[in-house]
């Protein structure tokens, strides 16, 4: 049975899993279209984020003060992952929804 905590929180007291083309819709001609990856960014591992995120604290602006933006994080976990923890990092932004 579900917990009825996690159902009052979340407004979920089940899980339906269904097989589809696309999960969103990118439009009537996107089906079987392969998407651009050429300017994302590179995946990281928790450990190496963490790094990045403490160089940035260690060297605002970059190491050479090049003027590099200085970094935002969005926090786009669901309720119950940012129920673990929030990221905190002295002189990088965190924007946490509501």
């Amino acid at each position: 049975a579900p917990d009825p905590q996690v159902t009052l929180e979340t407004g979920m007291g089940g899980l339906s899993v269904k097989v589809c083309k696309e999960v969103v819709s990118l439009g009537p001609c996107a089906a079987g279209l392969a998407a651009d990856l050429s300017h994302t960014g590179r995946h990281v591992s928790p450990l190496e984020f963490h790094h990045l995120l403490q160089a940035h604290a260690d060297h605002p602006g970059g190491r050479e003060g090049g003027g590099a933006l200085p970094p935002v994080l969005v926090d786009a976990r669901n309720l119950y992952e940012s129920r673990i923890g929030r990221f905190q990092v002295e002189g990088v932004e965190t924007l946490v929804p509501p």
